[in-house]
């Protein structure tokens, strides 16, 4: 089946996707954001695909592993149907699309229709492939390179990067430097592809055949010393990563480059180590400066950042790079050990200050001060100078101009200490530590942003076994991950294990980790002295003692939410701010490192910063105040959940105190997402009402949720949250508040298939609620039972049961209800296949409401009665006035119903390829919910339409797999 693929110039917005230096969007010239990480990542697999189709199932495997959630496959329709309307901005929510197409099985990105660069790179990769002679291999190698010589898809998942899928784009892009380094040797052109090779040999740091290449083109552009560093890189990576030596290729090219960098003298030597001083000065006029610290014993690289410093000193356009992060997470080991490692390539010297931004006694150091100290190791004369700051700028950037200097500056308190401080030679390279992120820095002086984050596991492991000794790392067995999970990949809580360890070989190392938890949860006892290297405390002490009291009261608001991964509208909730005033707030607490943004209106805070927040909350005395105001956050947005839906609203919560901004949501879609997300820390939240003697709360909680509940959770899930709800309202007492719970708990116990369990809790809900002359109740229970009856086979009996509401209800001022039951029973019949009847009560479902004429639901159940009746015309009539049905790919279970009936009545008109486009997106979801879960909407008559249809259009092949056993 053909896709029609609407030209550019009729496409209202021109859709532009970059993928070499990370994923990015643009509109026209804007970019837009692309969403949130699970949905980039759908759209990075289906672009690395190149147009064909990615099964469903491993989308799914690819976010989840083995342990998907029971809503993963809706969750990920949720995410296509979302990326459709980025590609193809202005289509409707309900529309298919041209672009991302729904296929049998998986979804397919046809990047035809778009701007993308994957698709050029791959042009260009054809007409290499066809080349006809050197010259133009060499065009078509650089305009492959011109898009590839950033790494792809970078800013993904390192894990998800080692995928074979986005591998096997890696080892493309690798094969194409080759053939460009090769042509242009061959030709005598090296300097047009050596910036962009070596770019490629960057992200390839162990393919000695490419790390090769690069040599040989460095030393045909006449930059043999760099070639020399270079060799020096790719040396030590080898031996650090992999435990080898360069093999003999790589041998090859050095030893030539020895012989070109003295010829007719000693070979130039290529240093094993970074020179930390007494070496020959670059120049014998001038002094060179050794100011480094010593480098970090047993010191671990970050594998997350082995690109960026690849790039430092070898890339012109990096001349400043701004290292932050939170105290303690190895800003200045990490800086110290970098400028160690850069140092040969910067030979007219190394520069260190600490600018004590952050220090708990020292004061700061002023820029003036800093200037002076580098004036004197450079040698300059300044007895006839000024102290002046502007003055001590000029003759310090004089002294380094044209000269190769690094630059550091350690704990820096912002950009303004550290702007006079900047060379302004090209050739020099800065590398800025603070707990700040130095926005301004970055902006205006186009340094290189690197915020640190935590070690990860395997990296916490490695520093842990250089600093106690392998032996005795390995010797521990479960106590080894509480450890490291006590210390949560903060590396000066990690060498401060070790350093107690050292200290105290006695104790063991669950002791020490112990010790480390419990200081964050105690204040130091008056007079006792600390020691500033090994006190976590005092360390976070000073960056909250500068926050304003208004962040500071933010900061320590956070620890007291359920979850750790905290809403905007939250976050404001507690504070009792407006959503403004708390994200200037946030911004404030992110710029010093206390906190994350991990996306929009989302924040969330480092394990031991979490705990220290939390003790200065305790000792604050406002534990209990948050705790009602989580409360009200969670009982008002479940509320709010709730009104999404025609459902019955429980007992009056009251008006929503001042100050809570709970959540709004658009439709029961965002409101299952907000629930999803906040599943643990609901459960949380009841936990603590029941603890704190709020039962009521906590069963009004369970029954605003149920809506929620029953589409994310699973049935047995929803039965145990029903059945804690029903312990807590009779410890209430309340008879109504426990008939409620038992009508909730009768409806999970059917879906568990436990009919018999379920009638009798409804059969106790509607004594309770006879008994205490609540008609409505006694209704709803009538409804559920019909239900109930329905699920359990039972559909005579559940035909009186939805009758006798349609009766009641009108009395009760509830004509809704009796509109729903009215549609329940179209559907009953429906199942019998008794097609006239269920259209008798279709229609009688607008003598209850009207206004349910234009309801999907009501819409499907029309459909299917004309559809049985042999009504083609007129059921494709209803389903295509306008909204149009079944045009969205994103699906609920419920809408499936209709699918069959409509590719039913199109292939019956006809229209084959719009009856198979049904089908498509009809069977995969099909076939799962058929396998996975209770449900009543997969029939045995509508599988058959399906097979008809398939049959007759020579697609029998679609029905495969257990979707259509027993149907006969």
């Amino acid at each position: 089946m053909t896709v029609d693929v609407p030209d550019a110039e009729e496409m209202r917005t021109h859709v532009r996707i970059r993928v070499f230096g990370g994923l990015r969007v643009f509109h026209d010239e804007m970019e837009v954001q692309v969403g949130p990480p699970m949905q980039q990542v759908i759209l990075a697999r289906l672009l690395v695909s190149r147009g064909r189709t990615v099964p469903t199932g491993r989308i799914v495997e690819m976010l989840w592993g083995d342990a998907p959630p029971v809503s993963a496959r809706n969750q990920v329709q949720k995410y296509v149907g979302r990326l459709r309307q980025l590609l193809e901005p202005g289509i409707g929510a309900h529309q298919g699309g041209a672009c991302l197409v729904a296929t049998r099985g998986g979804y397919r990105l046809e990047t035809i229709a778009l701007d993308c660069e994957l698709s050029r790179f791959d042009e260009a990769v054809r007409d290499l492939r066809q080349a006809t002679d050197t010259a133009a291999a060499l065009d078509a190698a650089r305009t492959a390179l011109d898009l590839a010589h950033l790494e792809a898809f970078c800013d993904l998942d390192s894990e998800l990067r080692e995928r074979e899928e986005f591998r096997a784009l890696d080892r493309q892009t690798v094969a194409v430097a080759l053939a460009a380094a090769d042509a242009a040797l061959g030709l005598g052109r090296a300097g047009e592809v050596v910036d962009a090779v070596r770019a490629v040999a960057h992200t390839a740091p162990h393919d000695e055949p490419l790390q090769a290449r690069v040599l040989r083109l460095l030393a045909a552009d006449g930059r043999t010393a760099e070639a020399l560093v270079v060799y020096d890189s790719v040396r030590r990576r080898l031996r650090e990563d992999l435990g080898v030596e360069p093999g003999g290729e790589l041998r090859g090219r050095y030893a030539e480059l020895l012989r070109l960098s003295a010829p007719g003298g000693d070979p130039l030597p290529v240093m094993d180590e970074a020179p930390d001083g007494g070496d020959e000065p670059a120049q014998h006029d001038r002094v060179v400066p050794r100011q480094l610290p010593p480098d970090v014993a047993g010191y671990v690289e970050r594998s997350a950042l082995t690109d960026v410093f690849d790039r430092l000193g070898t890339d012109r356009d990096i001349g400043a790079i701004a290292v932050s992060g939170m105290p303690g997470i190895g800003k200045t080991t990490l800086a110290v050990h970098w400028a160690h490692r850069l140092a040969a390539r910067f030979p007219d010297g190394q520069l260190f200050v600490n600018l004590r931004g952050f220090d708990p006694v020292a004061t700061p150091v002023e820029p003036a001060a800093a200037l002076e100290g580098f004036l004197r190791a450079l040698a300059v004369d300044r007895t006839k100078q000024t102290g002046d700051l502007q003055d001590l700028t000029n003759d310090y950037r004089s002294a380094v101009a044209g000269r190769r200097i690094l630059v550091v500056l350690d704990n820096a308190r912002d950009t303004d200490q550290v702007r006079h401080l900047l060379p302004g030679s090209p050739e020099s390279l800065v590398i800025v530590t603070s707990r700040n992120q130095l926005t301004s820095l970055v902006a205006r002086e186009g340094a290189h942003a690197v915020h640190l984050r935590p070690l990860h596991d395997d990296e916490a492991a490695t520093l842990l076994g250089r600093r106690l000794g392998q032996a005795r790392l390995e010797a521990l067995t479960s106590a080894r991950d509480d450890l490291l999970a006590a210390c949560s990949g903060l590396p000066l809580a990690l060498t401060t294990v070790s350093a107690r360890a050292a200290l105290n070989p006695h104790l063991n190392l669950d002791d020490i980790a112990t010790e480390i938890v419990s200081a964050l949860h105690a204040a130091p006892a008056p007079g006792a002295g600390t020691t500033a290297d090994l006190d976590l405390t005092s360390l976070f002490d000073w960056s909250y003692d500068q926050l304003t009291t208004e962040a500071a009261e933010l900061f320590t608001s956070l620890s007291a939410s359920p979850n750790r991964m905290v809403s905007l509208r939250l976050a404001a909730s507690l504070i009792g701010r407006t959503e403004d005033e708390c994200r200037a707030l946030a911004r404030q607490l992110t710029d010093a490192s206390l906190i994350e943004q991990p996306a929009a209106g989302t924040y969330t805070m480092h394990d031991l910063l979490h705990a220290y927040a939390l003790t200065k909350l305790v000792a604050e005395g406002r534990t209990e105040a948050l705790e009602e105001r989580i409360d009200q956050y969670y009982l008002h947005s479940a509320r709010n959940g709730l009104r999404t839906l025609p459902s019955p609203a429980g007992e009056d919560l009251g008006p929503c105190p001042p100050g809570i901004l709970p959540e709004d949501f658009d439709g029961p879609e965002s409101s299952h997402d907000w629930y999803a997300r906040e599943r643990k820390a609901i459960d949380a939240v009841t936990k603590s009402m029941v603890r704190r003697g709020h039962q009521r709360r906590a069963v009004l909680l369970a029954v605003d949720r149920r809506v929620q509940s029953f589409a994310v959770d699973s049935h047995d899930q929803f039965v145990s949250i029903f059945q804690e709800a029903l312990e807590n309202a009779e410890a209430v007492g309340d008879e109504l508040l426990i008939a409620d719970v038992r009508r909730h708990l009768g409806r999970g116990f059917s879906a568990q298939g436990q009919y018999g369990h379920a009638r009798a809790e409804l059969e106790r809900a509607a004594t309770a609620f006879h008994a205490a002359g609540d008609e409505f109740g006694q209704l709803m229970s009538r409804y559920t039972l019909a239900c109930v009856e329905r699920d359990a086979g039972l559909l005579e009996d559940s035909k009186k049961s939805f009758m006798e509401v349609t009766r009641l209800a009108p009395t009760q001022g509830q004509e809704w209800l009796g509109a729903v039951a009215a549609m329940e029973i179209a559907n009953t019949f429906l199942l019998e296949e008794d097609y006239a009847s269920a259209l008798q009560w279709a229609q009688k479902v607008r003598d209850f409401d009207p206004a349910e004429e234009s309801d999907p639901s009501f819409r499907q159940v029309l459909m299917a009665c004309y559809t049985g009746l042999g009504q083609y015309r007129r059921a494709i009539k209803v389903a295509e006035q306008d909204p149009p049905l079944f045009a969205s790919r994103t699906l609920p279970d419920s809408d499936l119903a209709g699918l069959p009936a409509i590719a039913y009545s199109y292939f019956k008109v006809g229209d084959i390829p719009k009856a198979l486009a049904s089908c498509a997106l009809y069977l995969p979801r099909a076939g799962e919910i058929r396998r996975h879960r209770q449900s009543i909407f997969i029939q045995a008559s509508e599988l058959r339409m399906i097979r008809e249809i398939l049959v007759a259009t020579g697609n029998e092949h679609w029905a495969e797999g257990d979707l259509f056993d027993d149907i006969d």
